[in-house]
């Protein structure tokens, strides 16, 4: 795999009965091996935070990412021009999930 001429091996295919009856395509555990892809690797200090599912966590800060507060205010107008227009009523609203003040906040 270093080198850059891995070839995967054949899938082994058995049986499970329990908890029902199914047939299984498994790789070789050589082949489940985790590598780190140069390009998307990068040391930086916690202080700059570190992106995950949408966030950007600090220490003692947890803020949303460009992208998701980008879709977060669309999704925001979209509903309150919905419930303007009455197309949705105020149960429907709520029930979005969205709160007052996730609303008032942004």
């Amino acid at each position: 795999m270093q080198n850059g001429n891995w070839q995967p091996s054949d899938y082994r295919i058995f049986e499970v009965r329990e908890p029902k009856p199914r047939r299984i395509n498994a790789t070789d555990f050589r082949d489940r091996a985790l590598s780190l892809k140069p390009t998307a690797t990068l040391l930086a200090p916690v202080s700059e935070g570190v992106p995950f599912l949408g966030f950007r966590i600090f220490p003692q800060l947890l803020r949303l990412n460009r992208q998701s507060l980008r879709r977060f205010r669309r999704r925001l107008r979209r509903l309150e021009q919905a419930y303007q227009c009455g197309r949705i009523s105020i149960e429907s609203l709520t029930a979005s999930g969205l709160t007052a003040k996730q609303a008032r906040t942004v």
